[in-house]
């Protein structure tokens, strides 16, 4: 449900950003028929990664949340690909990036959580400022369909 969740605010920060009026649907089009399946499958992939990293003394955990936290925003604008896929995709840019994206997911989320200090009602409007930097990452490296030359493009990306 987060996943489908996230995938439509990127698909609405693409249209703030580019200033299209195309429309981006529901909050809840991707629960349709056609790719909850995947997104179920996608779902449970993650938390057993991320599973998976718990279990090897905590330490890997630092490493699979760059990754993972990548993989909402390829599942947004690539819903096309499959699980295996998009989390190939999300691990091969988590890891060219995974510094600057980790500290970024630091700072951002830190900034999101002074919604707290807000009487606690603030963070239904700071907590999605955590999520911005990898759609911002997702939109520099990769981009969309207007690719330019010196950005990467999906078929870089070995699946």
């Amino acid at each position: 449900f987060n996943i489908a969740l996230m995938a439509h605010f990127y698909q609405v920060c693409k249209k703030a950003d580019t200033g299209s009026t195309a429309e981006t649907g529901g909050y809840f089009v991707y629960l349709k028929k056609s790719s909850f399946k995947k997104l179920l499958v996608l779902s449970f992939a993650t938390v057993g990664v991320a599973l998976l990293a718990a279990l090897l003394c905590w330490f890997p955990l630092f490493y699979v949340t760059v990754p993972l936290s990548m993989s909402g925003v390829i599942f947004a604008f690539n819903s096309d690909l499959s699980v295996k896929e998009n989390l190939t995709a999300s691990f091969k840019l988590g890891n060219k990036y995974w510094l600057p994206v980790f500290g970024m997911i630091l700072l951002a989320g830190n900034i999101g959580n002074i919604g707290i200090i807000a009487c606690g009602i603030g963070v239904l409007f700071t907590a999605m400022f955590a999520y911005i930097p990898a759609y911002y990452i997702y939109k520099d490296t990769i981009g969309f369909e207007e690719n330019s030359a010196d950005r990467m493009t999906t078929s870089e990306i070995d699946f």
